[in-house]
């Protein structure tokens, strides 16, 4: 096995599950065009010539043909060289974007890791003074100060579970509910789906591709369930998905659908809040 072969027989074994260039195929398309450089049954021609012709005719012409194709084999290797060291600097561009992107990640992860703790503990104590405070007041900050992440925040630390929140809220409100919040959900994935290089950054296989692919299709998931406490676990799991979309997109640096998403997110909140206070859900009402 030449060396050639052993490369190429080592670039089949690890190569991804795609379409591929192939050494065989390389070489039979090769062959085939350059094949019909090759003057066929030169040697009759040449017999021929030796001893039946008494000119020098025919053999300029093979000799021209020949000179011709030389300088046409030479031409395409020199185009071929061109094409070569074109994909070779590509190549070489890709391995450096990819020890790049290799670099940053494990820079971020150390980043992360050593000021986890303090944003952390920063969070914690601005939330905590916001419990503190009056809510019409949190509510008069927020209108100016406060941006789309901290008012997600600061929610849904006050929001307590959805078996809690909805414990005054009767089934066929629920159901209606959970309708709702289907198709406001549902358009956190079409905000994605619509930003091509944002839907491509989420690779297939992953909780969050797991959490798009729900929230995509939840209007066609809900379904008209017979009892409170399992409506009320299916609303819980679509906020969920929508909460672990979100999150994503907030991860992928992309300013203005990031704010898209959790506005949407705070709407779902907000609907949540309002649908389940007991004024909205007296006895008889």
């Amino acid at each position: 096995m030449s060396d050639i072969d052993a490369i190429q027989a080592q670039y089949e074994a690890n190569k991804p599950n795609s379409y591929g260039p192939s050494k065989a195929i390389i070489d039979n398309i090769l062959k085939l065009e350059l094949d019909k450089l090759i003057q066929h049954n030169l040697t009759n021609k040449l017999t021929q010539w030796t001893h039946f012709r008494d000119t020098n005719a025919e053999i300029e012409v093979m000799r021209n043909v020949n000179n011709t194709h030389q300088q046409y084999v030479t031409v395409i290797e020199n185009n071929i060289s061109e094409i070569l060291a074109e994909v070779r600097n590509r190549l070489a561009n890709e391995s450096k974007r990819i020890e790049s992107a290799a670099r940053k990640k494990a820079e971020n992860a150390a980043r992360r890791e050593s000021d986890h703790e303090k944003e952390t503990l920063q969070e914690l104590s601005v939330l905590y003074r916001m419990n503190r405070m009056p809510e019409d007041l949190v509510r008069v900050i927020g209108e100016f100060a406060f941006t789309p992440k901290l008012r997600l925040r600061l929610i849904e630390s006050r929001l307590p579970s959805l078996d809690f929140q909805f414990r005054k809220v009767k089934l066929p409100k629920l159901k209606t509910m959970a309708r709702c919040l289907s198709f406001m959900i549902q358009k956190i994935a079409i905000k994605i789906q619509k930003n091509k290089n944002l839907s491509g950054c989420i690779p297939p296989h992953c909780d969050a591709w797991t959490s798009y692919t729900f929230v995509i299709n939840c209007p066609k998931i809900i379904r008209e369930t017979l009892n409170k406490p399992d409506k009320i676990a299916e609303i819980d799991r679509c906020v969920k998905h929508a909460q672990n979309l979100v999150g994503a997109v907030e991860k992928l640096n992309f300013p203005i659908n990031t704010v898209c998403v959790q506005t949407l997110l705070l709407r779902i909140y907000h609907i949540i809040r309002y649908a389940s206070r007991p004024e909205f859900n007296k006895r008889g009402g």
